[in-house]
């Protein structure tokens, strides 16, 4: 199965006293797909992919288009943008067992990406264009044994690679590459471990009187 779904957010409009808020709307473009495979009666493979596009969003409190209203300040950046994508793909495998010290399990493997990027032009029309990319690798494992009467115990283990590039290039007030910068908003060639052990004792309890 899968979905497609295009959006286009208009600019938001306030009360009697603000109006219509200039460069508040932007476009959204998101798809899904996923492929179910059923190996057999216990066992099942799920392949699947997201991805989710926004384009010129931006940040109107730091330009002249924000609101002047009730104590608030209008920036001075003649433009501050965003433009975003992210995407996830995934396989997963299931299992279910019979009973015994294994009942279960479910294996993961993971990819995810995360791009920003930042358009910007000052009052003075110097700009710059910065952003990052994330890239994210990951396995998790849940295994279930019977903890007999008691009821169920879940445990596993989960593993991430965060892999992270920054970038920032600056332009002079005639549009000229002025200077390219060692990073952009983040540590540029940089990297992040995160893992973690989990636990869990499902108890039944029953009652009668």
């Amino acid at each position: 199965g899968g979905g497609i779904s295009v959006k286009d957010f208009g600019d938001l409009t306030g009360g009697d006293e603000v109006g219509r808020q200039r460069h508040t709307g932007y476009d959204e473009l998101a798809f899904d797909a996923k492929l179910l495979w059923t190996i057999d009666d216990d066992s099942d493979l799920t392949l699947a992919h997201q991805r989710v596009d926004q384009d010129d969003v931006w940040r109107t409190h730091r330009t002249p288009y924000g609101l002047a209203w009730r104590g608030l300040k209008q920036g001075s950046d003649l433009r501050l943008s965003t433009d975003e994508e992210r995407d996830l793909t995934y396989a997963r495998y299931r299992r279910d067992g019979n009973g015994g010290w294994l009942d279960g399990l479910t294996l993961t493997l993971s990819r995810q990406g995360l791009e920003e990027e930042q358009y910007r032009i000052r009052n003075d029309a110097t700009s710059d264009l910065q952003g990052f990319e994330v890239e994210t690798w990951g396995v998790d494992l849940q295994l279930r044994s019977l903890a007999g009467p008691l009821g169920d115990f879940v445990y596993g283990v989960e593993y991430y690679r965060d892999l992270v590039d920054s970038h920032s290039i600056k332009y002079d007030g005639a549009g000229r590459l002025d200077k390219i910068e060692l990073q952009g908003p983040v540590a540029d060639d940089a990297t992040y471990d995160p893992a973690a052990l989990s636990a869990q004792v499902t108890i039944q309890l029953t009652a009668g009187g």
